[in-house]
């Protein structure tokens, strides 16, 4: 991660256009493959996992 980059929901999908093209994105799948590396090989880069987890919701 880029240092002191802010991430916010407001940086995410907002029109219906933008959401459609995010649904073909794998971002669960992703985020999924950073916490296996964490957990399992990458302690430190459990921060930056944390932050990118914040926004799987609305990618």
């Amino acid at each position: 991660m880029q240092e002191k980059r802010k991430l916010s929901k407001s940086q995410g999908a907002s029109t219906p256009t933008e959401m459609k093209r995010m649904q073909n994105v794998p971002y669960a799948l992703a985020v999924s493959s950073i916490m296996y590396a964490v957990r399992c090989t990458r302690p430190d880069v459990a921060f930056a996992q944390n932050i990118t987890s914040r926004f799987q919701q609305n990618p």
